[in-house]
């Protein structure tokens, strides 16, 4: 079961990330934090970017946690770190157009 975990918990972290990001644009949308201003950008777009490179990070904190545990079996290591690695690439990938698109139209 452990095993399993170590392959599956990067993967379900971007999910749940990219599942919270988008809820929080329609969120933010809808209570109108578009109109807020936040050190020379919309607060809803702050904290969409803040969001993204918080998923990032515990991405890339995941993948050396992988990197320094040991694994029960051997090629469970080599799977968790190539899953980190396709999480971390999607993660980025998926949520960059965040920091640039236009949110609420």
């Amino acid at each position: 079961m452990r095993d399993l975990l170590r392959i599956l918990i990067a993967p379900l972290i971007w999910l749940a990330a990219f599942s919270a990001v988008y809820a929080l644009q329609g969120f933010g949308c809808a209570a109108g934090l578009n109109e807020a201003i936040f050190v020379g950008m919309s607060f809803l777009r702050a904290m969409l970017i803040l969001a993204w490179v918080l998923t990032i990070a515990t991405l890339v904190g995941i993948f050396y946690w992988l990197e320094r545990t040991a694994p029960r079996l051997p090629w469970t290591s080599a799977i968790s770190r190539i899953t980190a690695c396709v999480a971390m690439v999607a993660a980025i990938w998926s949520l960059f157009p965040v920091t640039f698109t236009s949110i609420c139209n």
